[in-house]
């Protein structure tokens, strides 16, 4: 447990960059090929490296994969993801049927495009 609280501090104070997301979230590198969903009053909402993302109203989508490093590594959930940034709601290593099924639920047709994370990002901090 002390492990996990180190890693969400380092998460959320020590990445390299930020790029700001609705409502507090934040997509943080945390070094070279890791960048993760954190939220400072919730920690690491997406435990793995985001290959991909968009911002669709209040919500938050996009694809993960393994982490590289350990300890991160164990915690990695690949798949699919999506974060209700009204409700705090999360699903994550979903598949893509899953994923764009969820997506219908909520509103969004069709298969939305991901983006890959940059520093480049218009709310990059």
């Amino acid at each position: 447990m002390a492990l996990l609280g180190a890693i969400v501090v380092c998460t959320i104070s020590c990445g390299d960059y930020a790029i700001q997301l609705p409502r507090g979230y934040s997509l943080v590198r945390v070094y070279s090929g890791t960048l993760e969903i954190s939220r400072p009053d919730r920690g690491m909402v997406i435990p793995a490296t985001v290959d991909g993302y968009a911002v669709v109203g209040s919500l938050i989508i996009g694809h993960t994969s393994l982490a590289r490093e350990e300890p991160e590594r164990d915690l990695s959930k690949p798949g699919y993801f999506i974060i209700d940034t009204q409700s705090n709601g999360v699903k994550q290593s979903l598949d893509k049927n899953s994923w764009l099924e969820s997506l219908k639920l909520l509103g969004i047709m069709g298969e939305p495009k991901l983006h890959r994370p940059s520093r480049f990002d218009k709310n990059y901090r």
